[in-house]
């Protein structure tokens, strides 16, 4: 049995001329994979560089037992 992991595009460069380019939004994860239970951290991908926070307080856990993030998590990825 595997762990889960799912990308949660929440917000992106719109503009394909804009000289910087971005993607924002959440990796939602199992810390082990007998257990059904799933958290979400923010991740930004800007320019070729990605950033995912580190600290127990930037990863909410879920309230379901799936890899895909309820509405709640949307926006809010700062």
């Amino acid at each position: 049995m595997s762990a889960s992991c799912a990308f949660a595009q929440e917000d992106w460069t719109t503009n394909p001329f804009a000289r910087t380019k971005f993607i924002k939004g959440k990796i939602v994860y199992q810390r082990a994979p007998d257990e059904a239970v799933y958290y979400a951290r923010p991740y930004a991908y800007r320019d070729g560089v990605l950033s995912i926070p580190d600290g127990p307080e930037r990863e909410e856990p879920l309230p379901c037992a799936e890899p895909f993030p309820p509405d709640q998590i949307k926006i809010s990825c700062d």
